[in-house]
């Protein structure tokens, strides 16, 4: 009987970037599998030292997948970044069992541009539970609406409702409606009006 060796990476790292928002600096990445993955460790490099900013065990968005053949998209935003400062930032996943492994290091220089567009970004994650992020970007000062509706065009919630300056935004929807009830499991409408601009993307939300 031939004894063979399991090299699957517990975590198998496609991408890990950084951009710039106007309230912070995003950071995302994609696993091409996880194997018994119980979650992600951020960490930012401060004079000299590393410091630990976000974990799986505080935010549910760093939380693994376990084990999963798909591929898996993460996200979170450093809100405690200063404009024209340089930083370093750790990720390492986390095993079931507790080992910590490091999976890659990005340097990234933090600029808030005005964007060339209005527009509204794709929700992440989508399908989602319990909770997705909508991202927009707006290229002059406008009144923003940013609001939800369910597929037969019935208000939801309204998430935005104010004068914004240009830049990049984010909202998050943790499917409830404007009672505080959550809704049924199934698809819902994002619609942002930024001045005479009006764009709408398809969420499901799944219980």
């Amino acid at each position: 009987m031939t004894n063979t060796v399991d090299l699957t990476l517990p975590v198998e790292l496609d991408v890990f970037n950084a951009k710039s928002l106007e309230n912070g600096i995003e950071l995302n990445w994609i696993t091409q599998s996880e194997v018994d993955n119980a979650g992600f460790i951020l960490e930012r490099k401060c004079n000299g030292e590393w410091q630990k900013i976000a974990d799986y065990k505080s935010l549910i968005e760093l939380t693994g997948q376990g084990t999963s053949s798909a591929a898996n998209e993460y996200c979170f935003v450093d809100k405690t970044a200063l404009e024209g400062e340089t930083y370093t930032y750790r990720l390492s996943s986390v095993s079931i069992q507790g080992v910590v492994e490091e999976q890659k290091s990005i340097t990234f220089r933090y600029d808030i541009k005005c964007p060339e567009t209005t527009r509204l970004y794709n929700a992440y994650p989508n399908p989602f539970n319990p909770s997705t992020a909508l991202r927009y970007a707006l290229a002059t000062d406008d009144q923003v609406e940013l609001d939800i509706f369910d597929i037969n065009g019935r208000h939801v919630i309204s998430l935005v409702s104010e004068l914004q300056a240009a830049g990049e935004y984010e909202s998050k929807w943790d499917g409830a409606d404007m009672n505080g009830h959550k809704v049924a499991s199934g698809t819902y409408i994002a619609r942002l009006k930024a001045g005479n601009f009006t764009q709408t993307n398809k969420l499901v939300y799944i219980q």
